[in-house]
């Protein structure tokens, strides 16, 4: 472990590491490292895939599109269930830096502490229009350990001019049928009852008992947008809960109109056959 002190987050960091015994000192290092490896992985299995992405959008010479068909992304996109836009922005990171840059980034220690320049990282500098306004902004990430946030209002600060965004705009898939959406609905509203709790005992609990030498801006920034984002759920909650309650009272009138044992119109309730009047024979002379 490195014994230069660049900033107080790394004093902290530094102080703590001499508080500790040998053994636990060689276990820590080896907790870094694993956590080290482990964002490498991540980004770079990332980085493959927006290779792989641009393949398909056949930015290889060699490549013959027709191999892949003009739906391809799309068709990945519903076999790996990503989004497209997610797709793209894997390519446009791809296409934006090499992997021995990558690589070369993601092994060095930053002077902001235990950051790691994550995906999300990588995807909003690769939109920076201008190589040498990207480089620039990678260091100065790096240096300050900025979350994705702040590294997109310093680009926005900075004026810094970004791509222009693909053709189209950033389409998300609709679910294939009502049902289905419904179906998609449930099982999402079950994983976020379940990630709730799991957050409250694992996340705002502890941070609401860990000591005050252990907060810093940088926590306040991401509790910030954690609540930022929250507050918008909420948000499309109550919308949807909203066109919901509509849709069940319209649902509801139209079951009550329906005979409760074959789902269809009760016989009281159909109209009327129209009687014909059969016309006359002349008599017969």
């Amino acid at each position: 472990m490195t014994t230069a002190i660049v900033s107080p987050k790394q004093k902290e960091r530094l102080a703590a590491y001499k508080a500790m015994t040998e053994d636990l000192q060689e276990l820590a290092e080896h907790c870094e490292e694993l956590l080290e490896r482990g964002a490498r992985g991540c980004v770079l299995v990332d980085y493959c895939l927006g290779v792989k992405v641009n393949t398909v959008r056949g930015d290889i010479p060699t490549n013959d599109r027709a191999r892949y068909g003009t739906e391809a992304i799309k068709q990945l996109s519903v076999y790996l269930e990503i989004d497209p836009a997610t797709l793209y922005d894997l390519g446009n990171f791809a296409r934006a830096f090499t992997r021995e840059m990558v690589e070369e980034w993601m092994k060095k220690k930053s002077p902001a502490g235990c950051f790691q320049l994550e995906v999300s990282h990588w995807v909003r500098l690769a939109s920076i229009h201008s190589a040498k306004h990207r480089m620039a902004m990678l260091q100065k990430t790096f240096n300050l350990g900025l979350s994705v946030r702040a590294l997109g209002e310093a680009i926005q600060s900075d004026g810094i001019p970004l791509r222009r965004p693909r053709q189209g705009g950033k389409k998300k898939l609709l679910p294939t049928s009502p049902l289905g959406g419904l179906q998609t609905m449930c099982d999402m509203a079950d994983r976020l009852i379940q990630f709730e709790s799991a957050m409250v005992k694992a996340v705002f609990k502890p941070l609401q008992q860990v000591s005050p030498d252990n907060i810093d801006k940088h926590v306040l920034q991401n509790l910030l947008e954690t609540r930022e984002r929250i507050q918008k759920i909420i948000q499309s909650c109550e919308s949807l809960l909203t066109e919901a309650n509509e849709t069940v009272e319209r649902v509801t009138r139209v079951m009550e109109k329906k005979s409760p044992e074959s789902g269809k119109p009760a016989a009281s309730e159909l109209p009327e056959p129209k009687k014909t009047k059969r016309k006359e024979e002349p008599a017969v002379t």
